[in-house]
């Protein structure tokens, strides 16, 4: 549950950072809880990860695969991601289960909770599939450090620990980096899935012996095609 906005920011935009997992690996070695901290010494009143987004995700994949028939699908909430697989024509649309980015996800849950608020969100990561009503604006994860030396703000330097924030909870139950369900959620709630994942630099070739096998599977590509929500850089 995201912590309610002060009587007094409704005054102004209550402002929230949506981290993305390529934000926090830029930040290493300092930790996750500092970087926050820097972020609340910017002006953030609400900085979440984007993990909310991925579980909201992960759990939306599960009830469609449920209702899908015995055959193969491809998971996909990346735009570039999609881009790539349909760059030669349409084969594979039929295979792709299209969902919104964990970005944007995130973004939308927090509106819902917050309507009668005045939020102004913004995403902190290259994903490329910010293009939402719900996102005000972006930094990508290479523009954040310079913005906050810009601020004189020192991520190194802030608390390891929340002391003044209730800090939001960060814990993972649905998804991987990404959005896509674990194989053990996949177990547990489609069990006659299995996750596939594709590493291979000749993916094209893998995935054809997938699909065309007819094998029940959820394939994720995310890992190999460097989906900025799995930690990549764009």
């Amino acid at each position: 549950m995201s912590p309610r906005p002060p009587a007094d920011s409704f005054a102004r935009p209550f402002e929230v950072a949506i981290v993305g997992n390529d934000a926090v690996l830029a930040a290493l070695p300092s930790r996750t809880m500092q970087l926050a901290h820097a972020l609340h010494a910017c002006g953030f009143d609400l900085v979440v990860p984007v993990s909310w987004g991925e579980e909201l995700v992960a759990r939306e994949v599960l009830g469609i695969m449920a209702a899908r028939d015995a055959s193969p699908a491809i998971f996909c909430a990346c735009p570039l991601q999609r881009a790539r697989l349909l760059a030669a024509g349409s084969e594979l649309a039929s295979f792709l289960i299209t969902l919104a980015s964990p970005m944007v996800a995130a973004a939308r849950y927090i509106r819902t909770l917050h309507r009668a608020v005045p939020l102004r969100i913004t995403a902190i990561g290259g994903c490329p599939g910010l293009e939402d009503p719900a996102i005000d604006f972006s930094i990508s994860a290479l523009e954040l450090h310079p913005l906050l030396d810009a601020r004189g703000v020192v991520v190194a330097d802030q608390a390891e620990v929340f002391e003044s924030v209730i800090p939001p909870d960060r814990r993972r139950y649905f998804s991987l980096p990404g959005g896509c369900p674990t194989p053990r959620m996949l177990e547990m709630r489609v069990p006659d899935r299995r996750l596939v994942t594709i590493t291979d630099v000749a993916f094209a070739d893998e995935l054809g012996d997938v699909l065309l096998g007819g094998e029940n599977g959820l394939v994720d590509l995310s890992p190999r095609l460097a989906c900025t929500c799995c930690g990549g850089f764009v």
